[in-house]
């Protein structure tokens, strides 16, 4: 379940995520040192009706040509894409994407939120034993929900990352 015990890293604030960002000592070495890119590498692939990893985009990502950044991320972990509400009432992404209480429930190995604030809505759709959540916001709801907490720019965040699971391939 999100906010599980398994993974649990330092607290930040009211938080319970382990924080990684530029201020920290930069994002790449705060990537390779929190051991998270050897726990999406190893999380494993699902079925597609039942993925192991799923990659979601809320509002916070900010145009739908941003959005590419969640389907390339998804794709390098084997995993699947989602999306919030906002993100598919936008138009940045079809319905089918859509998770949360009005959308797909979703049971996944690792959650990967980018850009998503953590409304209740959304969330009542997602049970993940490890929640990682991107988000320029530092006050954003999710983060007291994730285990891993990566503040900063999506755009900068996700490239990163795929630059460090091809490193580790």
């Amino acid at each position: 379940m999100i906010g599980s015990d398994l993974f649990q890293g330092d607290k930040v604030g009211d938080t319970r995520a382990r924080f990684i960002d530029e201020e920290n000592g930069g994002l790449e070495r705060g990537l390779r040192e929190s051991g998270l890119i050897p726990r999406l590498r190893h999380a494993g692939r699902g079925s597609a009706d039942r993925s192991d990893i799923i990659v979601t985009g809320g509002r916070g990502i900010g145009s739908s040509g941003n959005f590419r950044h969640v389907l390339e991320l998804a794709e390098a972990l084997g995993g699947m894409a989602g999306a919030t509400r906002a993100a598919v009432e936008a138009g940045w992404i079809e319905y089918e994407y859509k998770i949360g209480q009005t959308g797909r429930k979703v049971f996944p190995k690792v959650y990967v939120a980018c850009g998503v604030s953590g409304a209740v809505q959304h969330l009542a759709g997602v049970q993940a034993e490890l929640l990682v959540a991107v988000n320029s916001d530092p006050d954003a709801p999710i983060f007291q929900l994730a285990d891993y907490g990566i503040l900063g720019d999506v755009e900068k965040i996700i490239p990163l990352i795929i630059h460090l699971l091809n490193q580790q391939a």
